[in-house]
């Protein structure tokens, strides 16, 4: 009997154990089969600003983030911060990372935090692009180009050329012509720099050795009215070139500058290279600022061609002609000569000095006669022509 007690009390046992390791197989097989299908990661939210702006000596204390994952809900508790270590200090930017993983291996993508400790002055000073290569940069068709790329540096945020956007225009090297690639940036407090341009010139492999061109636009000469007190605005010009096209935007401007309180003539100049260093004709621009209640010049200036030598006999082999100017007909005195030819002169014509001159001898009177003489091949000069009042 007893016998028969101890066989059942085993088997017992037996079944027990067998139903509790049965359980823990299936157990098993449940978290290897959530294991498997477990692909998606977390996602980490920052909690508070970011970039993060602090004066040094204040405490910093990290506003934190949130992980959420699909199938393990919130594991924010799990999150490592990792990164710089911000010393509040030292004025700089530091950078905090954000990294978690699910239960399953899932790594959520990483989170960065910019914390900016000033010295409590605001920032804004905008850093500075410094272009790498050439600029111009050439090449002929068919090469490869690759952008020499740039640096860019600010007085808080230190190296920040890894946060340069390169802009403008696609290079195509299949093509030749002018293309303008642009570079921007920005510091952490939103300060932007000035926008650089690297100017890239595809070729066809034959030299551009073609000067521009430029143009004037507006009036040449312009006269300003001392008396009006008005400011000079340059009318401006245009320069175009056969491979690069409107290089307007390059043209320098020097020369004199205008004042338009002080009588006198201002020389304005205009001066332009292409991007293969091919420089155009210098322009120039006569300013002129008259005294306009007294002075008077005229645009242009026509008159009677004189016929006969001072002599009396008739004017041959004509040379030149002489332009008189004066206060009254009885003190002309000759103040440009110039080729014969013609019945009429353009005062825009006259170059440096005469045209000062004119301009200064007119500034002095208030009545103001012109006349012209013939002077013929032998230096016989003829007696004036009609004399014309302004």
């Amino acid at each position: 009997m007893k016998n028969k007690k101890a066989v059942i009390f085993r088997l017992f046992l037996l079944l027990t154990l067998m139903i509790l390791l049965n359980g823990c197989d299936e157990e098993s097989g449940l978290d290897d089969t959530a294991d498997a299908t477990d692909k998606t990661p977390p996602e980490i939210a920052l909690l508070g600003a970011n970039p993060f702006e602090l004066s040094t000596g204040n405490t910093f204390t990290d506003p934190g983030a949130t992980a959420t994952d699909d199938v393990d809900g919130d594991i924010s508790a799990n999150i490592m911060v990792g990164g710089d270590t911000v010393d509040i200090t030292t004025p700089g930017t530091y950078a905090l990372t954000y990294d978690v993983s699910d239960a399953a291996g899932n790594a959520a993508s990483q989170v960065t935090r910019t914390v900016v400790v000033s010295d409590g002055t605001a920032d804004t000073a905008p850093p500075v692009i410094t272009l790498l290569g050439a600029n111009p940069f050439e090449l002929s068709t068919g090469n490869t180009f690759t952008d020499p790329g740039a640096t860019a540096t600010d007085d808080v945020d230190g190296d920040i050329s890894a946060n340069i956007m390169v802009g403008g225009d696609t290079v195509d090297i299949t093509t030749p012509g002018t293309y303008a690639l642009t570079y921007d940036v920005s510091d952490a407090a939103g300060n932007a720099a000035s926008q650089v341009t690297r100017t890239v010139v595809v070729s066809d492999g034959t030299a551009d050795t073609t000067p521009p061109v430029i143009t004037l636009l507006g009036d040449n000469p312009i006269e300003i009215d001392i008396a009006s007190g008005a400011a000079f605005t340059d009318p401006g010009a245009t320069a175009t070139d056969n491979v690069d096209g409107d290089i307007s935007a390059s043209i320098v401007v020097g020369g004199d500058t205008v004042d338009t309180t002080t009588l006198g003539t201002y020389v304005v100049t205009y001066d332009v290279s292409d991007a293969a260093g091919n420089a155009a004709s210098q322009v120039t621009r006569n300013v002129v600022v008259i005294d306009g209640d007294d002075a008077k010049i005229p645009t242009s200036f026509s008159w009677t061609a004189p016929t006969e030598n001072s002599d009396g006999s008739n004017l041959t082999d004509l040379s030149l002609y002489r332009l008189y100017y004066g206060p009254d007909t009885s003190s002309l005195q000759m103040i440009y000569e110039f080729s014969a030819g013609g019945s009429s002169l353009n005062f825009s014509s006259i170059p440096q000095p005469e045209y000062e001159n004119l301009v200064n001898l007119i500034s002095q009177n208030t009545t103001h006669f012109y006349a012209i003489t013939a002077v013929n091949g032998l230096d016989i000069e003829s007696d004036f022509s009609n004399i014309v009042e302004f």
